[in-house]
């Protein structure tokens, strides 16, 4: 009985596992990468201003999901106290990525902190996302956009680790400490002239869930995933064109 297996199918068995293990790379996050949370808002207050005329008022029970990327890398320490630590997070240049935001000529100001408190029994640890759009001016008319998120997660402690891209991303998967489920939430929009407000929008949610959280694989690691695919298919092609 021949025990020997061929070359070439020990090759190819070789080149499907490593496109498989480079397919797992691309959705597992790397540290310093990436990621994106998906968000659940309730019970949001929305007030608008009609053309500087007159305001209507309504509150909207229904969940409202939002997604929000940033780069989760552990920039620096801001403020260090002797019960609390304060982390600038995202690499410098890096921009939070959310869905009030649209692609328009202005400027945009994003920041992302993380502040550790354990005076108290438990450990607070407090993530925030700031951003701020303000467009040029097109004519005379000009318009602003804020977005502002805030969740709390609270977990037990005996000695404050220093925070790492690795345990604020295991903050929202629950691996590490349990989040408050009512955070705060915001988002302004508005618009007009230098002495006349045409518009101005705004609502805002009380109570804030993380209902996930994945990575943003890197454009060079998905290129590679879909080019060791596609390697397969012509390979699988050619050995059907073989046969027949």
């Amino acid at each position: 009985m021949n025990t020997h297996v061929p070359v070439f199918r020990i090759a190819r068995r070789l080149q499907a596992g490593l496109i498989a293990l480079t397919c797992a790379f691309a959705g597992a996050p790397a540290a310093g990468a990436p990621m994106t949370v998906d968000y659940s808002i309730s019970t949001r207050e929305h007030i608008r201003l009609h053309h500087g005329q007159y305001i209507s008022l309504w509150v909207d029970e229904t969940p409202y999901p939002i997604s929000v990327s940033f780069d989760d890398t552990v920039a620096s320490v801001l403020e260090a106290q002797s019960q609390s630590r304060t982390y600038e997070i995202g690499a410098p240049g890096t921009t939070v990525d959310q869905p009030f935001f649209t692609v328009q000529e202005g400027t945009v100001h994003s920041s992302t902190r993380v502040t550790q408190d354990w005076s108290g029994a438990e450990l607070l640890t407090t993530f925030t996302q700031e951003v701020v759009f303000d467009a040029l001016p097109s004519g005379e008319i000009q318009g602003h956009r804020s977005y502002f998120l805030s969740l709390q997660f609270r977990s037990p402690w005996e000695a404050p680790p220093l925070l790492t891209s690795e345990s604020l991303r295991q903050y929202f998967t629950e691996q590490v400490g349990s989040p408050v489920e009512v955070g705060s939430f915001s988002h302004r929009t508005w618009g007009g002239y230098e002495d006349y407000l045409m518009w101005d929008e705004s609502f805002s949610g009380a109570v804030v869930k993380v209902i996930g959280v994945h990575a943003v694989p890197e454009p060079g690691t998905v290129a590679l995933c879909l080019g060791g695919l596609s390697l397969l298919v012509a390979v699988r092609r050619r050995r059907l064109g073989r046969a027949s």
